[in-house]
């Protein structure tokens, strides 16, 4: 599921993400799904999403740009 949001020129976007981080929790009531998983909510920027767009666990792990790298050398 992918939502868009756009911010100010003067938000800064780790502030953003520290609030919005853990909405989605509130959204699941059985604790025992909550020892096996914690969803995030976090932005990344529009001009990212095509050579940085794999994740696990919740950090970047590449995408296209490993493509870059390997026919930049």
């Amino acid at each position: 599921m992918a939502d868009f949001v756009q911010l100010n020129d003067k938000t800064d976007a780790g502030t953003v993400i520290a609030k919005i981080k853990d909405v989605v929790i509130s959204h699941f009531t059985d604790e025992n799904t909550l020892k096996h998983i914690k969803p995030e909510v976090f932005i990344h920027p529009m001009a990212k999403w095509r050579l940085y767009s794999e994740f696990e666990n919740g950090k970047n792990t590449g995408g296209f740009i490993k493509y870059v790298k390997m026919f930049g050398f």
